[in-house]
């Protein structure tokens, strides 16, 4: 297996991460799902899962509920990854940088800007240097 990246550094998305949990939640539940090891199903009988504890054992059949609609065949909804919070890029430059190399610091934790909102038009500002140096100057 090669490892592929997810995203860039620019936080451009390489590889999409689908919301699977709402194109199947009108489905059915299956009780016990977690120690069942194969799973089928057979066109030849539509809205019917085929579960087996391991490969020799006998097939149950659980009826999947999608209330009357047919699934459609369509991707879902792409999710798209919020990023951190602005509390963790704070934490990340204020408790973690010392640590990491300087060839990486600017990379793995960078300044945070900091957004503050003026009327209509929201201006960066990078004040958490400031408020850093502040803190450990004091005595």
């Amino acid at each position: 297996m090669i490892a592929e990246p997810a995203a860039t550094e620019q936080g451009d998305v390489l590889i999409p991460c689908y919301d699977w949990q709402t194109k199947f939640e009108s489905l059915g539940k299956v009780s016990g799902i977690k120690q069942l090891h194969h799973f089928a199903s057979d066109a030849a009988k539509p809205g019917l899962c085929l579960l087996r504890d391991y490969a020799q054992s006998p097939v149950q059949e659980v009826s999947v509920n999608w209330y009357g609609e047919p699934m459609s065949s369509q991707l879902p909804q792409v999710l798209v990854p919020a990023g951190l919070t602005q509390a963790r890029k704070v934490y990340l430059f204020t408790k973690i940088r010392p640590y990491v190399a300087d060839e990486f610091k600017d990379r793995v934790c960078p300044e945070p800007v900091e957004v503050e909102s003026v009327g209509e038009m929201e201006q960066p500002s990078c004040s958490i240097t400031k408020q850093v140096t502040e803190a450990a100057e004091k005595p």
